[in-house]
């Protein structure tokens, strides 16, 4: 084997490991399905087996191979449950997707219907309110400390600009005066300089 072939066998792992979640994907042949979960009313809890996702809405990613996708056929995914607070429950075990040709990446949305007929609907619609009321105030004061942001770092690049313009203070001059003498004969002598 040459030392070319060598060094291009022990580099693969290194390369691959700094790709992203598409790039590995589209070496392999597979897909990657971008589901947004949402939930009426909205607020419910999504997870699966392993663990709690949030509330929705909620995106997860799988990804799949690319010849499961062939002709828009459904996939069988990890058994998703949106719960609400009442503790009235549907799920989904499969996404059905429909690719295009040129497409890599499907960005869908599935929604959970609270079942008609569990108990606890009003309870249900009171959460979702409160949580969407909460999450407007939350994304409010997100906008507002990214604005306040924003208009601090205008304001740094303002000063810069002024600061640049008008050109740094210069330094005053300063009269420096020497005076050198020799000190010493022969291979002894050397020169010793005062400044003032």
């Amino acid at each position: 084997m040459s030392y070319l072939r060598f060094a291009l066998l022990l580099a693969t792992p290194v390369v691959l490991s700094g790709c992203n979640d598409l790039m590995v994907a589209q070496l392999h042949h597979q897909k990657i399905i971008q589901v947004t979960y949402q939930s009426d009313p909205p607020g419910a809890m999504v997870s699966d087996s392993n663990r709690p996702w949030g509330r929705t809405p909620v995106t997860l990613r799988y990804t799949v191979s690319a010849a499961s996708v062939v002709g828009g056929r459904c996939i069988p995914i990890m058994p998703i449950t949106v719960r609400w607070p009442s503790g009235a429950t549907a799920g989904f075990h499969q996404v059905c997707v429909r690719f295009g040709p040129h497409q890599i990446e499907l960005d869908g949305q599935l929604l959970a219907q609270r079942p008609a007929n569990a108990p606890g609907l009003e309870q249900d619609v009171q959460f979702a309110a409160a949580y969407e009321k909460a999450q407007a105030q939350i994304q409010a004061a997100a906008q507002m400390a990214a604005a306040a942001e924003n208009a601090a770092n205008l304001q740094a690049l303002a000063t810069l600009n002024a600061e640049s313009a008008v050109g740094a203070a210069p330094t005053p001059s300063r009269s420096v005066q020497c005076a050198s003498r020799t000190v010493g004969q022969g291979q002894y002598a050397h020169t010793e300089t005062d400044c003032n």
